[in-house]
């Protein structure tokens, strides 16, 4: 006579609570041994997570990548697909408000500092200094002294 599924399941759990068994363990064992040790394929996961946890398996495991990395064509295929997946993410990841607002303040605080400010207004100088900006500079300031007679003529 076969156990139901009930049987089955009321005596594992007299099993959980160390009471006696209603029927034998050999109409138990099968799901006993489901339930308590897994069934054949999480035995065989479980097999395969420890062995590729052992030291010596790593290491030839790290081996064969560095070699397999080292070969042209895929690190042309890593390469483009770095440049596409960072593209990608890092055009999401720099839209988030907190990264944003974390970016902003540390550019503040950075640039309150005395070697920047000294460095910033030393570039500066030198990029002034160059007849093609110093032109456009003078351009600049031609055009606005002009609107800025034209306001006061019509304003007065």
């Amino acid at each position: 006579m076969n156990p139901t599924e009930e049987d089955i399941n009321r005596n594992l759990k007299n099993i959980d609570e160390g009471k006696d068994l209603d029927i034998s363990l050999y109409a138990l064992n099968g799901e006993f041994k489901k339930r308590y040790f897994g069934d054949k394929e999480t035995q065989q996961k479980l097999k395969k997570k420890e062995y590729y946890q052992k030291p010596e398996v790593k290491a030839r495991m790290k081996e064969y990548q560095k070699k397999y990395n080292q070969k042209p064509e895929n690190k042309a295929r890593m390469k483009e697909y770095k440049k596409e997946y960072l593209k990608e993410y890092h055009k999401k990841y720099n839209q988030k408000p907190e990264v944003k607002a974390r970016r902003k303040a540390w550019l503040k605080k950075y640039y309150q500092k005395p070697e920047v400010k000294a460095r910033m207004k030393e570039y500066q100088k030198k990029y002034n200094q160059k007849p093609e900006v110093k032109a456009r500079i003078k351009e600049y300031y031609k055009k606005y002294y002009q609107k800025m007679k034209k306001e006061n003529d019509t304003n007065t």
